[in-house]
């Protein structure tokens, strides 16, 4: 565990999507912190159309 006043951040990419709670809980419980702050950005939101249309040339 953290001592009180310590702090940790994680990037944590996915190219599929998935539960960002499952993830936050892990960091949670590995690292024994009851409070936290999370920041989701989704990004690449365009990126399956623009394979899909790729695809449909092919």
């Amino acid at each position: 565990k953290y001592k009180s006043g310590s702090y940790l951040t994680a990037d944590v990419y996915s190219c599929k999507p998935f539960d960002c709670d499952v993830a936050v809980d892990f960091l949670r419980k590995s690292f024994g912190f009851q409070d936290v702050d999370v920041n989701v950005i989704k990004r690449g939101l365009k990126f399956s159309r623009v394979l899909d249309s790729i695809r449909s040339k092919l």
